[in-house]
């Protein structure tokens, strides 16, 4: 017999690999199924704009706070990672990967990739991440959009998706947080 796998053996292990992957979501779904069911249901219908504002309201229960306002640096700075993860795997997987954390992680490491100068680095890349995902306007004078005039579809920027909780009272800093808490999410779950 062959070393090479056949057309068969490989076609099986994709099987298994996909049937590892959903019945790790079911997993997680049946851990918190009342807190993530709503925002499933929302992902699948496609009715992105009320998924944003749950996924908002998921983070903001998780943390016991009622809104955006009352969120601490130190809240950013502990946000649990394993909520980031299912967040991340709901959006990615009824937006066909065009939507979630991670997709804007790869987002904001492309940008990284580009920024030549070591000097404001962070501020420039940041600025970037929010006007090539959307969420601004104006290159010279960083003006962030009001949420309601984002676009909630599928032709939206890759990556747009969520938006509302990064759109914290903090600014920038907050965004600097958050990216540092979805980069040490991906880390972990490599």
């Amino acid at each position: 017999m062959s070393d090479s796998k056949t057309q068969t053996e490989l076609q099986l292990e994709q099987r298994i690999v996909d049937l590892e992957k959903k019945l790790e979501d079911a997993l997680i779904m049946s851990r918190d199924f009342h807190l993530f069911s709503k925002l499933r249901d929302l992902l699948a219908t496609k009715k992105f704009k009320e998924a944003d504002s749950e996924t908002t309201k998921i983070i903001l229960k998780s943390l016991k706070r009622n809104n955006l306002e009352q969120l601490s640096i130190e809240d950013l700075e502990n946000y649990p990672l394993d909520i980031v993860g299912i967040l991340d795997r709901l959006w990615k997987k009824y937006s066909d990967n065009h939507f979630g954390f991670s997709i804007q992680l790869d987002k904001y490491r492309e940008l990284e990739k580009k920024e030549p100068s070591v000097l404001k680095h962070e501020d420039n890349v940041i600025t970037n991440f929010v006007l090539e995902l959307g969420w601004a306007e104006n290159q010279q004078n960083i003006i962030l959009k009001d949420y309601n005039s984002l676009d909630f579809s599928m032709s939206a920027p890759k990556g747009a998706l969520p938006a509302q909780c990064w759109m914290t009272s903090w600014g920038m800093k907050s965004k600097k947080i958050m990216l540092k808490r979805l980069l040490k999410y991906q880390a972990l779950s490599n």
